[in-house]
C-alpha cells in the first residue's frame, strides 16, 4: 500500500511538471521568437523587412508553426509566458482561431515595451508599443505583422504548414516578382501554392492550387523555388519525412 501511495505521488508530481511545460512542437520556435532582440535588449515583434537579413523576423517566421500545433493548454502559457513577445504569439493565436476574447483579458493591461515593425509607411521605421497597444493592433487586424507591406504590389496572406517534417522550419525566401506586363496593364490577382521540401531533394517542389490569372503562377514557382528549410541537426534531417506547406500570395494595384 506504501508504495502504492509513493508511485502515485510520483506519477501525480510528474503530470504536474509535465503540464508546466510547452509541447515539444513549438518549443524550438517559441525560442526563436525569445531571441529576437533589439539593440537595447527590448523584444522585437519583427514582421517583413527588405532591410533585414533573411527579410523575415522571427515572429514572422515561427507564427505559422505556433498557429497549427499548439494545444489550448500551450495557449494558457503562451499568455501567462515571461517574454512579451511569445504573449503576443498566444493572444495572435487565441484571435486567429476565434477563441474568447476574454481569455487575454490581462494583456489589455500589459504595458511592457518592445519594438515592432517594420512600419512600410513609415520608411520602414520600428515603433516603441506596449503589449497592451500591440493586442489592439492585432485584433483590429488579425494578421497584424503577418501581411507584407499593404502598399507594396505582392505580399504573403498566409502559410500553413499542411504536413511538419521532424527537427525542421521553413526558411522563407524572395516573394514573387509582380509580372510586369499584368502591372501595366493594373491586373491585380492571386495564387495559392503548395510548397513540398522533400528529405533527399536540395530544391522544393512547387505545385499551384488555384491562380486567378496563369500569368502569376511563373513567378511564384520561381520563387518558392528558391525557398529552403532550416534543419535543427542534420542527423534530424536524414531521418524527417516529406514537410508540406501551403502559400497563399496576392498581387495587388496600390491605389493612387
Amino acid at each position: 500500500m506504501k508504495l502504492t501511495r509513493l508511485a502515485l505521488v510520483f506519477l501525480v508530481t510528474a503530470f504536474q511538471s509535465f503540464a508546466g511545460e510547452y509541447s515539444m512542437q513549438i518549443r524550438d520556435a517559441l525560442n526563436e521568437i525569445r531571441k529576437d532582440v533589439a539593440k537595447d535588449g527590448l523584444p522585437l515583434l519583427q514582421g517583413y523587412s527588405d532591410g533585414y537579413p533573411g527579410h523575415y523576423g522571427a515572429f514572422i517566421l515561427n507564427y505559422p508553426k505556433v498557429y497549427g500545433n499548439a494545444s489550448n493548454q500551450d495557449i494558457e502559457l503562451m499568455l501567462k509566458d515571461a517574454n512579451p513577445s511569445v504573449r503576443l504569439v498566444g493572444a495572435m493565436v487565441t484571435i486567429n482561431r476565434g477563441f474568447d476574447p476574454s481569455l487575454f483579458v490581462d494583456l489589455s493591461k500589459d504595458s511592457t515595451p518592445l519594438w515592432v515593425g517594420p512600419f512600410h509607411h513609415a520608411s520602414g521605421s520600428f515603433r516603441r508599443m506596449t503589449v497592451s497597444e500591440v493586442l489592439q493592433e492585432m485584433r483590429h487586424d488579425p494578421l497584424f505583422q503577418l501581411r507584407h507591406d499593404l502598399g507594396q504590389s505582392v505580399h504573403l496572406d498566409y502559410i500553413k504548414e499542411k504536413r511538419a517534417g521532424v527537427g525542421a522550419q521553413i526558411v522563407l525566401g524572395k516573394l514573387p516578382d509582380y509580372p510586369f506586363d499584368m502591372a501595366r496593364a493594373g491586373i491585380a490577382g492571386d495564387v495559392v501554392a503548395r510548397v513540398i521540401f522533400k528529405k533527399d531533394s536540395a530544391r522544393p517542389v512547387v505545385q499551384i492550387l488555384k491562380s486567378t490569372h496563369h500569368e502569376f503562377e511563373e513567378p511564384t514557382v520561381w520563387s518558392l523555388s528558391n525557398w529552403e528549410l532550416k534543419a535543427v541537426s542534420p542527423k534530424e534531417t536524414s531521418s524527417s519525412i516529406d514537410t508540406e506547406f501551403e502559400c497563399h500570395f496576392v498581387f495587388t494595384i496600390p491605389d493612387d
